[in-house]
């Protein structure tokens, strides 16, 4: 953690910020971490008026922090149900400094079953899916349905949409500003079983 020490300093951080804001990111520069000596560097060219490789830096910077964060995202992964397996999870933050949000997916199987938990940070979708959940017609479109589903203490407004004929569905929910995605080929139950195990408390 760094301490802006002179006004030009203090100034370039509200820039950061604004920057982060207008890409959908919710973190503070102090937390930044490793890109504090990016920052820096965006500082120097931008006092040089080098405007182009502040710009470039500061996106260096945002992709650190994102990376950050969806390293933290990874240990929110549940552990695998009695019989599942966690294979890997992988994080996906190439897109976040257009807006794009990181992705981070937990994946599981059991034989031919394969069931991914996804969380989504600082996207655009997540406006879009406020819209479905407030709005009953398109929550139900496509044949989904909305359900409370009781999970780490706590019911969670879900919108599922499962095919019986494939066995195969998706639980998409959202909290705060995360939307969480529980979906694969298993049974409705199984679906709903891992979207359950989801320690919703610690993705804050």
């Amino acid at each position: 953690m760094f301490k802006f020490t002179n006004e030009k300093f203090r100034y370039f951080h509200y820039i950061i910020l604004i920057l982060m804001s207008y890409s959908g990111i919710a973190i503070s520069v102090a937390e930044a971490g490793e890109a504090t000596e990016v920052i820096e560097e965006a500082l120097e060219a931008y006092n040089k008026q080098d405007l182009g490789g502040a710009t470039d830096a500061l996106n260096e910077a945002l992709a650190i922090v994102m990376q950050e964060k969806a390293t933290r995202m990874e240990t929110k992964c549940p552990k695998a149900l009695d019989g599942w397996e966690k294979e890997k999870t992988v994080s996906n933050s190439s897109g976040a400094a257009f807006g794009a949000g990181t992705v981070t997916e937990c994946i599981y199987r059991n034989d031919n079953k394969e069931v991914t938990i996804s969380f989504t940070v600082d996207s655009p979708m997540v406006q879009t899916m406020m819209m479905m959940f407030n709005n009953p017609k398109f929550a139900t479109a496509d044949g989904g349905k909305v359900k409370r589903i009781k999970a780490d203490g706590k019911k969670h407004k879900t919108i599922i949409k499962y095919n019986e004929q494939r066995k195969s569905g998706e639980i998409t929910s959202l909290f705060e500003t995360i939307l969480v995605s529980v979906k694969g080929e298993a049974s409705q139950d199984e679906l709903i079983s891992f979207f359950r195990s989801i320690k919703f408390s610690s993705l804050n």
